[in-house]
């Protein structure tokens, strides 16, 4: 009888163990960089922004990238502020008069606004392309 239960307290950790390896995900989900400000990222699709009393006043206000494309968003504002994609929840606090910014790999399709989270102000959108 008590070899009974161990082979199916045994079979049951093998099943367990075998639903965790097949439904796991390939691949951590990726978080936001804070972007470094001086170096070049290789390879990266780079956007830099320059935003005064809630409004860009130098670069662009539509980025587009493809699906799967590395990308730093750069941007210098005239307050402290959050920056934050939508869609990617990635955010990163941003000091007045100071560049600072996001890097990520664009995986997930669609348009995403890029807002000013403190004053709500939208600054621009992402659009990432399929492949």
């Amino acid at each position: 009888m008590q070899n009974k239960k161990l082979v199916y307290i045994i079979a049951g950790l093998v099943v367990l163990a075998g639903l965790f390896l097949w439904l796991k995900p390939a691949k951590a989900p990726e978080t936001n960089v804070p972007a470094d400000t001086t170096a070049p990222i290789k390879d990266a699709k780079t956007f830099e922004l320059t935003v005064k009393e809630g409004k860009v006043v130098a670069g662009p206000t539509v980025l587009t990238v493809g699906q799967g494309d590395r990308v730093t968003i750069k941007v210098t504002t005239d307050v402290k502020e959050e920056l934050h994609i939508h869609g990617y929840d990635f955010s990163t606090d941003l000091a007045k008069d100071v560049k600072g910014g996001i890097v990520f790999t664009a995986n997930t399709t669609g348009r995403f606004p890029i807002e000013l989270h403190e004053s709500s102000a939208e600054i621009a959108v992402l659009e990432v392309l399929p492949r």
